[in-house]
């Protein structure tokens, strides 16, 4: 609530925007949400040299998103054998 709050009056808060992301993610599990939040995080940081890590954090969350995603549609991905 208080990073929506954050958000509300700031949207375009770097940090905010991440940590809404992982929370999204991790928490609640809405690859959909965190995957905006994201997206967002690194339209935002732009070349900006202190937004770096959290840029690159964001765009590793998501390749995750993208492979967790590419795991669900191909189920022999999953290493299961039937």
């Amino acid at each position: 609530e208080d990073l929506q709050t954050v958000l509300e009056s700031t949207p375009d808060h770097v940090r905010g925007n991440y940590n809404l992301g992982v929370v999204y993610m991790q928490g609640r599990h809405d690859y959909d949400l965190a995957e905006t939040y994201f997206a967002k995080v690194i339209e935002l940081s732009g070349e900006e040299e202190n937004y770096a890590t959290i840029k690159t954090s964001a765009q590793s969350f998501l390749n995750q998103i993208e492979l967790e995603r590419n795991n669900l549609s191909d189920p022999s991905a999953d290493g299961v054998v039937l």
